[in-house]
C-alpha cells in the first residue's frame, strides 16, 4: 500500500470491517469498544494526533507509557488523541487486499487524516512493525517522501534511534508528559496553514519542515528540549568508514538532552482508563512511586535513561491506587518501576491499603525487587499474596561477575533472601540471570546451575529443620543473553555471536534435570537482531527496510523472528552484521554521541574501565553522587535516600 488515499472515509472502512472481521484471529483488536471509552468529536479539534504502539492490541493496552500520553492529550479541549496499533498478519493480509489504509481504533478514521502519528518504541525488535504501521496507512516509507502526518517516536528505544532515522521525521527523548503539549501547541498555531496545505505534497512537506524547525529549535531558536530531528543532522565519515563528526547543519543545538520531569507528584496519571474488552491482558492497576534508578548496573540502559531517581508521595500514591480499584474493579496492584523496593514508602502503602474495609482480597504485587530489601517486616506484609510468587535477578552467579556488572549483590545476601520468602510461605521464585556478560567464562556461567542448586538444597534444610514446607516450592529459572546498549557502561563491549550463546544455553541444561526447576532461555536469533540494531547507526536503514518487505514483522515473537530473512537482507544491503557486535574503540564517535540522556560519556568510560578491573562502585542515592553527569540537566540532582 504505496498511494496515499484520503477520499476513504470513517463510514467506509468500518463498513469493509464488517467483510474483514469474522476473517480474521481475535477481531476484537481492531476496535475501540472498550468499557468506558470516551471519544472526542474530531471537528471541534485543532491538533488531531494518533498514538501508535508497534504490537498487538493484547500487549499494547499493557504498556502504561503511550497510554499516558494519550490521556494527556486528551485533558486539553482542543486536542484529540486516539490510538492505532500493529496488526496480525492476517489481519494485514486483509487489509492489503481490499486496499483498506491503517485506521485509528476510536474513530475509524485512516491514520493519514491525522496531523501526527507518534509511536512509543520500547525496543529494537519492533523496527519493522514501525514500518509496518507506517506502510499500512498508505504513506510513504520514508520520511523525506511525505508530508501529513509528522511521524514522531518517543519510548525506551530512541535513544539510539539512528538504524531507523531515514524512516521518521522526530524523536521525543526522554519523559513525554510535558513535552507533547508543548508539540501540540505548535500544530495548533500551523492549523490553518497545515488545512490549506492538505492534498499538495509540496506544500504539506514545506509546513511540516516549519513544523519540525520551531520542534528542535533549528537556526538558534529555543527548542523543545528531548526533540531530535535526524535531517538536521549530518554524520561525516573518514576513508575507513568510521564516524569523523556529527554535526548539526539547521543551527540548532549540536548535542539533543532529553527531556525530564523533575517532580512526579505534579504530573498526572492514568486515573479513569478504558477497561481492556480481551482475555490475556492482565487485570491489575498500577502505579508509579519512583521514576529512576541508581543501582548503576552497567549493562542496563533503563537504569541510565531514566535517571535521575525521583519519587512520587505515600499520600497520593495511595489515593490514585484506590481510585482505579474502584474504576477497574480490579482486585490485584501493581507498580511500574525498575526496581519497586527502592521506594522507601513501600510499607507505609502497603499498609495504607491494607488497612481500608473491602468486599474483595486485595492482592498487591511486587514486579521487581532488590535482593538486600526482602527482609522479614516486608515479606509478612505481603504474605497474602503468595500465588503470584516474587522475583530475584541476580543476573550473575559468581561475585566475580557481579563486580564486573556492579550488582551488589552477595551470595549471603541471595541465600538470606530465599531464607525469608521460604519461612514466609512462598512456593514460587522466580530467578533471572544473564549470560554473554563481558569477560564471563564457562565457570560464571556454571555458576548459574551451582547457585540454584544451593538454594534448592537450603530449601531442603528449611524443610528437615522444620521451618519450611517446600512440597510445592517451584523455581523458575529464566536466563536471557546480554546484548551491550547504548549511554551504558558497556556499549563498547562486544556480544556474544549465535553459535556461542547456543553453546553457552547447553550448558545450563544441566537446570532441567533438577527436581522443582524450570529454565527457559531467550530466543538466540531475535537477540542477535537485537545487538545489530541497539548499537546501529544510520546505514542499517535499508537493511531493516529489506527486512520488512520480505517479511519480518513481530521479531520479538520467538514464533514470528526469522534470522534468514535478515541475514538476507544484511547480505542484499553489504551490511557484515559482526560489525556491529563487535568490540568499540573508547575512544570513537559512537553514532549517538548527539543523543544525551544526561550521564557523561567520559563517566561511562570510567565505569566501562572500572568493569574490566572488577571494581564496583556504590548508588549514589545512599552514598554520595558519583558525578555522573545528571547536573547539566537537572541541577538539584542529589542523593535522596542518604
Amino acid at each position: 500500500m504505496t498511494e496515499r488515499n484520503r477520499i476513504i472515509s470513517p463510514e467506509k472502512i468500518r463498513k469493509y470491517l464488517d467483510d474483514i472481521l469474522p476473517h480474521v484471529t481475535k477481531p476484537s483488536r481492531y476496535f475501540a469498544g472498550e468499557l468506558g471509552l470516551r471519544k472526542k468529536k474530531w471537528d471541534e479539534a485543532k491538533a488531531r494526533i494518533v498514538i501508535g504502539f508497534p504490537d498487538i492490541y493484547e500487549i499494547a493496552v499493557g504498556n502504561l507509557g503511550h497510554r499516558l500520553i494519550q490521556e494527556i492529550l486528551n485533558s486539553r479541549d482542543n486536542l484529540l488523541a486516539e490510538r492505532v496499533y500493529s496488526v496480525w498478519p492476517d489481519m494485514e493480509q486483509q487489509l492489503r487486499e481490499r486496499s483498506v489504509p491503517l485506521y485509528s481504533l476510536e474513530s475509524f478514521h485512516f491514520v493519514g487524516d491525522f496531523d501526527v502519528l507518534g509511536v512509543s518504541l520500547p525496543h529494537e525488535l519492533c523496527f519493522t512493525n514501525l514500518l509496518q504501521m507506517i506502510d499500512l496507512s498508505g504513506l510513504p516509507l520514508h520520511a523525506e517522501d511525505r508530508g501529513f502526518p509528522i511521524v514522531i517516536a518517543g519510548g525506551p528505544a530512541v535513544f539510539n534511534p539512528e538504524p531507523i532515522a531515514e524512516f521518521v521525521d522526530a524523536f521525543l527523548l526522554g519523559d513525554g508528559e510535558n513535552a507533547v503539549l508543548e508539540l501540540a501547541d505548535v500544530i495548533v498555531r500551523k492549523r490553518n496553514e497545515i488545512d490549506a496545505a492538505r492534498g499538495n505534497i509540496e506544500e504539506e512537506k514545506k509546513i511540516k519542515c516549519e513544523i519540525l524547525d520551531i520542534w528542535s529549535g533549528a537556526g538558534g531558536k529555543e527548542p523543545i528540549q528531548g526533540v531530535y530531528v535526524p535531517k538536521h543532522f549530518r554524520v561525516n565519515r573518514d576513508d575507513s568508514g568510521q564516524i569523523s563528526e556529527i554535526k548539526n547543519i539547521a543551527g540548532g543545538p549540536e548535542v539533543v538532552y532529553k527531556a525530564l520531569v523533575t517532580d512526579l507528584e505534579k504530573v498526572p496519571w492514568i486515573q479513569e482508563p478504558p477497561i481492556p474488552h480481551m482475555q490475556g491482558v492482565a487485570s491489575r492497576v498500577t502505579v508509579e512511586p519512583i521514576r529512576g534508578c541508581t543501582h548503576g548496573c552497567r549493562f542496563c540502559n533503563a537504569g541510565m535513561v531514566y535517571r535521575p531517581y525521583r519519587e512520587r508521595p505515600v499520600d497520593q500514591l495511595i489515593e490514585q491506587a484506590e481510585h482505579l480499584l474502584e474504576y477497574t474493579g480490579h482486585q490485584e496492584q501493581s507498580f511500574l518501576a525498575l526496581s519497586a523496593t527502592d521506594y522507601p514508602g513501600l510499607k507505609d502503602f502497603i499498609k495504607g491499603m491494607q488497612s481500608r474495609d473491602r468486599d474483595f482480597h486485595l492482592r498487591i504485587t511486587l514486579p521487581s525487587n532488590r535482593v538486600a530489601h526482602l527482609e522479614p517486616d516486608l515479606l509478612e506484609l505481603l504474605k497474602s499474596n503468595r500465588k503470584g510468587g516474587l522475583t530475584i535477578a541476580p543476573e550473575a552467579a559468581t561475585p566475580r561477575m557481579r563486580a564486573v556488572i556492579n550488582k551488589e549483590v552477595t551470595d549471603e545476601d541471595i541465600e538470606r533472601a530465599v531464607t525469608n520468602l521460604l519461612l514466609k510461605g512462598w512456593s514460587l521464585i522466580k530467578l533471572y540471570f544473564m549470560i554473554g556478560l563481558p569477560s564471563e567464562t564457562d565457570e560464571d556461567v556454571l555458576g548459574i546451575i551451582d547457585l540454584v542448586g544451593r538454594i534448592v538444597g537450603l530449601g531442603r534444610r528449611l524443610k528437615k529443620e522444620g521451618g519450611a514446607d517446600i512440597s510445592k516450592l517451584k523455581i523458575k529459572v529464566s536466563v536471557s543473553t546480554f546484548v551491550p546498549k547504548a549511554h551504558t557502561p558497556f556499549q563498547w563491549a562486544p556480544m556474544d555471536a549465535m553459535g556461542e550463546t547456543n553453546r553457552k544455553q547447553k550448558l545450563l541444561t544441566e537446570l532441567k534435570r533438577i527436581r522443582g526447576v524450570e529454565y527457559s532461555s531467550h530466543d538466540i536469533g531475535a537477540t542477535w537482531v537485537e545487538g545489530i540494531m541497539a548499537r546501529g547507526d544510520r546505514r542499517l536503514s535499508p537493511a531493516i527496510e529489506t527486512a520488512y518487505r520480505n517479511g519480518a514483522r513481530f521479531d520479538a515473537w520467538g514464533d514470528q523472528i526469522s534470522p534468514e530473512v535478515w541475514k538476507q537482507a544484511f547480505e542484499e544491503c553489504g551490511i557484515i552484521p559482526e560489525d556491529y557486535l563487535g568490540s568499540r574503540d573508547i575512544d570513537e564517535i559512537l553514532p549517538w554521541d548527539h543523543l544525551s540522556c544526561g550521564v557523561d560519556k567520559e563517566w561511562l568510560k570510567k565505569d566501562w574501565l572500572r568493569a574490566l578491573e572488577e571494581m564496583s562502585i556504590p548508588d549514589c542515592n545512599e552514598t554520595k553522587c558519583l558525578n555522573c553527569g545528571m547536573h547539566k540537566i537537572y541541577k538539584d540532582c542529589r542523593p535522596l535516600r542518604v
